[in-house]
């Protein structure tokens, strides 16, 4: 099997921008014939640019999270007028492995899908810095991609996905 490859705590374990490993992916920690990976364990990142607080921004739409967030470096230099609202220890949130997700704190801010004149209101995390979240530092889930949805679905009727290109990736 493929136990020999060391995983890495990350994120995500996606490829950035079409070169190099999938991050998280490092070198086989055994000696002996290297361990290929199958094609088709990776599929594509869902990937599209965003408006966010008037700026534009790459996000990755992530129908498996249930909270949104922004990294750390990212609401520094671009969202740092917006007041960084404190949970304590309000929320626990477990990631897939197991582990909780830090956060800093919560922004209030508006997104805008480009091309679309409608502004969403949302809530977002501000998380640490990763590997992945410095190259795309908006994580979209459901808390906002639900209400995005019904919009569209009262705009455009049940079939908003055929009758719209909303989410359409660069």
């Amino acid at each position: 099997m493929y136990s020999n490859i060391r995983w890495k705590e990350e994120f995500k374990l996606q490829e950035v921008y079409g070169s190099g490993p999938p991050l998280g992916l490092c070198e086989s920690t055994t000696t002996g014939p290297s361990t290929q990976v199958p094609p088709g364990l990776f599929g594509s990142p869902t990937e599209t640019e965003v408006i966010l607080h008037g700026r534009t921004v790459k996000s990755l739409l992530d129908t498996g999270s249930t909270v949104s967030t922004v990294s750390h470096t990212y609401y520094n230099n671009n969202l740092i007028d917006l007041p960084l609202q404190q949970l304590n220890t309000l929320l626990d949130i477990e990631c897939a492995d197991g582990q909780q997700l830090p956060y800093e704190g919560y922004i209030e801010t508006e997104l805008q899908i480009p091309l679309q004149t409608e502004r969403y209101p949302c809530i977002i995390l501000v998380i640490p810095d990763s590997t992945y979240n410095t190259q795309v530092p908006l994580l979209i889930g459901t808390n906002i991609l639900q209400h995005i949805m019904k919009l569209l679905q009262l705009q455009h009727g049940n079939r908003y996905l055929q009758k719209t290109q909303h989410f359409m990736v660069p």
